[in-house]
């Protein structure tokens, strides 16, 4: 990657939720990487919580209990919810009353609560750092192809 090709503002990724018969994508939501102030934020935002609660004995988990594990796993689950509600910044294809539905923030986390699948999908786009870059970043040495289209050819091979 040429480093005048690296950006300061932040790429975005379409992560689908629905395709129609040919298989591409109709509906979805589009989140940032990474890099960017949303993820950077919330996650600064989870680390301060996570040191605060430790420093005061009486809010530590306390692991080798089953509630200690429990509180635990309650934390790591809304961390993670926390993170692909705060990255998505726009949506594709969804309607309210038959009419393209303007991206409303409120409203994602809703449709996560509700869709726990869906926060999946955004976590993993979210580690595929290469579905961030723009196909001139993401070309591979062997080829003039973007790297995703190679790993597009290779699963219909």
């Amino acid at each position: 990657m040429e480093l005048d090709q690296v950006q300061e503002e932040p790429n975005t990724q379409r992560v689908a939720v629905a395709w129609d018969e040919e298989g591409e994508p109709t509906d979805g939501f589009i989140i940032v990487g990474k890099d960017s102030e949303e993820y950077q934020r919330t996650l600064s935002g989870q680390r301060q919580k996570a040191i605060r609660r430790q420093a005061v004995k009486r809010t530590r988990f306390d692991l080798k209990s089953e509630e200690g594990a429990e509180q635990l796993d309650a934390t790591l689950r809304q961390n993670e919810f926390e993170i692909a509600a705060a990255v998505v910044v726009g949506w594709f294809g969804f309607t309210s009353k038959g009419q393209p539905a303007p991206f409303v923030k409120e409203r994602v986390t809703q449709i996560l609560a509700v869709k726990p699948s869906w926060k999946d999908r955004i976590l993993a786009a979210l580690e595929d750092e290469a579905g961030f870059l723009k196909p001139s970043q993401s070309t591979s040495a062997h080829t003039s192809k973007p790297v995703l289209a190679v790993a597009k050819e290779v699963k219909t091979a």
